[in-house]
């Protein structure tokens, strides 16, 4: 049975891999060098976070009725 959380888990691991693979493709293309990719792919990764508090009240401000769904964030090992 799947719980909002490992679908998270699930989905992240995903993009993860896509995140390898559009750096393979750029390295490829020579519009980055592998070693700088091979960095950047090492320090950062992508992660789902809920929206929060102040972007739903910023969404009401502005009468959105949009879906909630969560938001990509790009993660920096420091």
């Amino acid at each position: 049975m799947y719980t909002i959380e490992s679908y998270k888990e699930n989905l992240e691991d995903n993009i993860d891999i896509c995140k390898i693979s559009i750096l393979s493709a750029l390295v490829k293309e020579k519009v980055i060098d592998k070693d700088i990719a091979e960095k950047w792919c090492e320090e950062h990764t992508i992660i789902l976070k809920d929206k929060s508090i102040f972007r739903t009240l910023s969404d009401k401000w502005f009468n959105s009725n949009k879906e909630k769904s969560p938001l990509m964030i790009v993660v920096k090992k420091v």
